[in-house]
């Protein structure tokens, strides 16, 4: 079974990390909905960016007042924070293609992936139209049972 008893103080199937934003443990059941968490903050920041930039002043002129000001520091902070979660969403989504979690990256191991499509299908769903949309359907597995794949059957015992 791939489960820790951590952060939570329950047992997460597939355990990849406590979340302080959303005040959870991210594992089997909301690692898609983690996922699409972090990627609505990415797109919300680089929205507010794309559409503030004609305001944003490229050199003070004299009489810059405090909303200017106030406007130009925000803008800023947007940036970057989504410049940030964009590296944080990439880092996640790769871990997410070869079917790893953060402790397994740490650790090195590599027991479960079985492939991009699979992988996907595992965490997101069959139906590639739900992928960005925050519900769960048929998502493969009950997160108790693990295929692994075959070269690395004889590291760990019974697997076939």
């Amino acid at each position: 079974i791939n489960a820790e008893y951590m952060g939570c103080n329950e047992c997460v199937l597939m355990y990849d990390h406590h979340c302080p934003w959303i005040n959870n443990c991210v594992g089997f059941y909301n690692r898609k909905y983690f996922l699409l968490f972090v990627l609505y903050i990415v797109l919300t920041a680089a929205f507010i960016c794309g559409t503030s930039f004609q305001h944003f002043p490229l050199s003070a002129p004299p009489g810059y007042s405090f909303a200017e000001m106030n406007f130009s520091l925000m803008y800023i902070v947007v940036a970057l924070f989504g410049l940030a979660l964009v590296c944080f969403f990439g880092v996640h989504c790769h871990m997410l293609l070869i079917n790893r979690t953060t402790l397994e990256m740490s650790a090195g191991h590599n027991n479960y992936s079985k492939g991009l499509c699979h992988n996907l299908i595992q965490s997101c769903g069959p139906y590639w139209w739900t992928w960005a949309i925050p519900m769960r359907v048929g998502v493969a597995g009950d997160g108790v049972e693990w295929d692994v794949h075959e070269l690395n059957a004889q590291l760990i015992p019974g697997a076939f």
